[in-house]
């Protein structure tokens, strides 16, 4: 294991950070010392012979090689030999060893490959050369001069010149490119004449700056990616160093075929990160579809629901038995579409992360009232009948009245879903430790034991139940409701005796200090006795939607602008002076933001109460509109009683300012 360890160093590293290495001496060679037992068993030709399968390891021998040379010849090891003007000091010929685990670092790094292959080029011109071009063959034999590399600043303009030219363009302009798709192995050339170097230029000046740069020898060193040649790696010592040698000829196959594997390696990773990037964005946008659809549903059946409110107030309507009946059914049928839509759009909101907590300190018993009475009627139109065991001192929680309100909801409604007629949903709450706990049971239809986890997963219903999803839903509330205690740091399960012997699940939720004396977080909607008419403006462009609302608001007593578009409702406003906003926020042109914005930036009606109405989710929506000058955030399917409590509550508020500015 520990020649393994060193070996996998020697591999991700220069060999200057791992000079440590112990040597031992045997026999009069010098060997690390971790290779010592394979010495003494198999020889040291034997090593080389073996270590020649892999490129690291064949380094590794070369190393041993140079080593033993060196010593034999008394060589000191920081010799150096004249240079020419672009040449560097001659170096030891082990610096072929560095290469490989440099050029993996370089290759870990790289977003492509050309900017491997570039990255590349710099450091063979550090460690094997003196100059180092990277040329690109493309598919049809196109040539193109990727980067001029010199280890020298002093020759940094004349590698911006050469940088202007394109090696082997000489083959180009003679359509014989197509000859350098025939090498397969590094090519070692020493002791370059003149007419080698017009034939690698591209031209006369290209040639010029070619023999400027005093080059001697020439390593031919070819790149292959995805099974063709992709570039060649041009390596060139300068005049008063040494050429090339077999040694560095053996180095550079070595470093074509580890690199050809890396840029292979590269290009898949690649492909894969291209695939990943297109399914993240294909998710992202039926994500943002889902959103869509959902904005659209709820403009759709705020109508719906508007005319359905009004038609059940009308005692004449009423008391035909079948205009009744289908009021009836109208009401219920958009209930369950609301709740369908409510239940998509959270799960959207859920998987992209959106969705995010308002907490605040809250008597549990009082969300579990509000959620009873929002699931009540559901209850009585099946015959199901709720008994009630809350307790009587309160559970005080910190936590997002609605979100919890709504994981009740989900599981009450799939209570009533999944129990005949007469049977009974049971609802108590209790204290439990530091916890606090509420258990619905039902005698209903019960669960499969293998399946009491699975129900908590998206898309999952009841496996022994034919009720249509109208019904028994898509099986997203108990996923929503999961996910949503998970946020509030408590736990959610079922238990089940199987089929027939009904269900019951458990919520835990972490209590916390004491919440304010006479508080109700989440009360009731109930309509406010005495109200007082005023002037509203009405924004909406959904015609549908805006005759629902604006027969709401009149039917209450109010009188009701409208407008269809922002820029009419800042003149609307600026005309007639209304007492409160209510605006939509999704419109075309001038948004409800915008709108708001310029209302407040408009003297004459910058004070007066603004209520935005979402069709996006009361909570994602409510925060931007609050921030952009909104004073509450509503859903458009919000029932008439929320809306008048908003509208009476905000213009109660007008005038007790009113009154007291007055006073001041």
């Amino acid at each position: 294991m520990a020649t393994r360890s060193r070996l996998f160093t020697l591999r991700n590293r220069s060999i200057r950070q791992i000079a440590h290495i112990p040597l031992c001496q045997l026999n009069g060679l010098v060997l690390p010392a971790n290779l010592r037992y394979f010495y003494k068993v198999w020889g040291f030709a034997h090593i080389r012979r073996v270590a020649y399968n892999t490129p690291t390891l064949a380094l590794l021998s070369q190393r041993i090689d140079w080593s033993l040379a060196l010593e034999r010849k008394s060589v000191p090891l920081g010799t150096r030999s004249s240079v020419s003007a672009c040449s560097r000091p001659e170096q030891h010929p082990t610096n072929s060893l560095d290469v490989l685990p440099q050029a993996a670092c370089i290759f870990a790094k790289a977003i492509d490959a050309e900017s491997a292959f570039s990255g590349l080029a710099e450091l063979c011109a550090r460690e094997m050369a003196d100059w180092a071009f990277a040329t690109l063959l493309g598919e049809r034999c196109e040539i193109r001069q990727l980067c001029v590399s010199c280890a020298r600043f002093s020759c940094s303009d004349l590698a911006e010149q050469l940088r202007q030219h394109c090696l082997f363009g000489a083959l180009a302009r003679d359509r014989s490119v197509s000859v350098l798709s025939t090498l397969d192995q590094p090519l070692l050339l020493n002791r370059l004449t003149g007419r080698s170097l017009v034939r690698l230029a591209d031209g006369l000046d290209h040639s010029k700056l070619l023999r400027k740069a005093q080059i001697r020898s020439m390593l031919l060193v070819p790149m292959f990616y995805r099974d063709r040649l992709f570039g060649i790696l041009t390596l060139f010592r300068c005049k008063g160093r040494r050429g090339y040698s077999a040694s560095d000829l053996a180095a550079a196959r070595a470093l074509s075929a580890w690199s050809s594997m890396a840029l292979d390696t590269l290009g898949q990773l690649q492909r894969a990160n291209k695939r990943k990037l297109r399914l993240v964005k294909e998710i992202e946008r039926r994500k943002n579809v889902a959103a869509g659809v959902g904005h659209e549903l709820r403009n759709a059946l705020a109508p719906i629901n508007g005319w359905t409110t009004s038609f059940k107030s009308n005692s004449v309507l009423m008391s035909d038995a079948t205009l009744s009946a289908g009021i009836n059914a109208i009401e219920r049928n958009v209930a369950t579409l609301a709740r369908l839509t409510e239940d998509c759009l959270g799960s959207v909101r859920l998987r992209k992360g959106q969705m995010s907590l308002e907490r605040e300190p809250l008597n549990l018993n009082h969300v579990v009232s509000a959620a009873i009475e929002d699931v009540r009627h559901l209850a009585r139109a099946k015959g199901v009948h709720f008994v009630e065991h809350l307790s009587d001192s309160p559970l005080r929680a910190n936590g997002d009245a609605l979100r919890l309100r709504q994981v009740f909801t989900n599981v009450l409604i799939n209570g009533v879903n999944y129990t005949e007629e007469n049977g009974t949903v049971t609802i108590s709450s209790r204290l439990r430790g530091e916890q606090a706990e509420v258990e619905v049971g039902d005698t209903g239809a019960g669960i499969e034991p293998s399946l009491l986890e699975e129900i908590f997963q998206p898309f999952q219903r009841g496996k022994n139940t034919d009720q249509p999803v109208s019904e028994s839903g898509m099986g997203l509330g108990l996923a929503i409701a999961r996910n949503l205690v998970l946020l509030h740091g408590g736990k959610i399960w079922a238990e089940s005796e199987g089929p027939g012997h009904g269900s019951t699940f458990y919520i835990r939720l972490p209590l916390s200090g004491p919440v304010a004396t006479g508080r109700m977080p989440l009360p009731i909607a109930r309509p406010i006795e005495s109200r007082h008419p005023v002037r509203i403006l009405l924004v909406e462009d959904a015609y549908d939607v805006l005759t629902a609302i604006k027969m709401e608001l009149e039917t209450l007593g109010h009188r009701v602008f409208t407008a269809t578009n922002g820029i009419d409702a800042v003149e609307t406003a600026r005309r007639e002076l209304p007492d409160l906003l209510i605006s939509d926020l999704k419109m075309p042109g001038l948004n409800g933001y915008d709108l708001i914005r310029q209302i407040r930036s408009t003297y004459q009606v910058s004070y007066i109460p603004a209520i935005a109405l979402t069709g996006a989710g009361r909570q994602e929506g409510g925060r931007r509109a609050i921030a952009a000058g909104f004073d509450t955030c509503l859903s458009k399917l919000a029932d008439l009683n929320e809306l008048s409590n908003a509208i009476a509550n905000l213009t109660a508020q007008q005038r007790t300012c009113g009154q007291q500015n007055g006073i001041a």
